[in-house]
Parts: C-alpha cells; sequence; structure tokens
C-alpha cells in the first residue's frame, strides 16, 4: 500500500488547489441560481394551492347562503344581504376579483345577464344598501315567495353566465 507524503497530507482537497479562481466563483455563482431558481419554484407552486383553498372557500360559502336564501326564515336585510354576497362570491369565482370589492356595475360587466335579471341584480343591491345604511333595516316580515323565486332565478342566471364563460 502507498503511503502519502507529509506535504500531500496538509491539504486535503487538491482540486480546489489545482483549479483557477475563475473557475470556482463561476461553479459558486451557478449553484446559487440553482438554489434561487429552486427555492422560487417551491414559492410559485404553492401559490396555486392558496388559489383552490379560497376558491373551495368560496364555494362553501356559496353553498351555504342559497340555502339559507331558499329558507322562509330570512327578513328582507338578511335575505337582500345574503343575495348579494351570492352575487359577489359567483362573481369573485368567475373572474378572480375580492369578493367584497363587488358592486352591481361588477357583476353586471363580469358576464352576459338579460335585461330582466341585470335589473334584478341591481334591485339586490340597492335594496340592501337602503335596509343597511339609510334606516330601512327595521322592515319587518319575510320576503314574499314570489320575489324570492325572482332573486333565485337571476342569482341562478348569473351562476349559468359565469359557467359558460
Amino acid at each position: 500500500m502507498a503511503r502519502c507524503s507529509p506535504a500531500s497530507r496538509q491539504f486535503s482537497w487538491p482540486v480546489i488547489r489545482q483549479s483557477r479562481p475563475d473557475v470556482v466563483v463561476s461553479f459558486l455563482k451557478g449553484t446559487a441560481i440553482l438554489t434561487w431558481l429552486a427555492l422560487m419554484g417551491l414559492r410559485l407552486r404553492r401559490r396555486p394551492d392558496l388559489a383552490a383553498r379560497e376558491a373551495a372557500r368560496l364555494r362553501r360559502e356559496k353553498a351555504a347562503a342559497l340555502a339559507r336564501l331558499r329558507s322562509a326564515e330570512l327578513d328582507h336585510v338578511e335575505f337582500f344581504e345574503t343575495a348579494a354576497r351570492v352575487a359577489q362570491i359567483e362573481t369573485a369565482l368567475g373572474t378572480g376579483l375580492n369578493a367584497a370589492s363587488i358592486d352591481a356595475g361588477t357583476v353586471r360587466a363580469a358576464a352576459p345577464l338579460s335585461a330582466e335579471t341585470a335589473a334584478v341584480i341591481d334591485e339586490v343591491f340597492s335594496s340592501r344598501a337602503e335596509l343597511l345604511y339609510a334606516g330601512g333595516g327595521r322592515r319587518d316580515g319575510r320576503v314574499a315567495e314570489p320575489e324570492r323565486e325572482r332573486v333565485l332565478e337571476a342569482l341562478q342566471e348569473l351562476e349559468k353566465s359565469h359557467a359558460h364563460h
């Protein structure tokens, strides 16, 4: 078995000792770039997961709100607040916008709607505003069945129009 001389034992990495500094620096730069790209790839891969989770959360909220709208237990304030929220959520799912920032004009512009449905959407948002902010929130009683059906049909058309887009 051959023995190493004491001179060769003092530096254990002869490859680095014999390499040129510019090659070593290029190698380190390349390693840093690859590490950065890998970390960015991980970060970008997580974003769709967040978007998918948010969309799933909005779909669950919309389903619960539609179930509440179908019940005859809601008063006028709750009914129009919930109907407006369903329209906001449906538009957010179709456009990717923040649901809380969506108004009647955005809902109408986001999907092709019939004139009747657009009018119902306007009515939902204006009734909500009137009942909540203009002191009309003390209106007693439940929403009449024909009015409930008209709003539910408009929301159904809105949902279908986003499905076709």
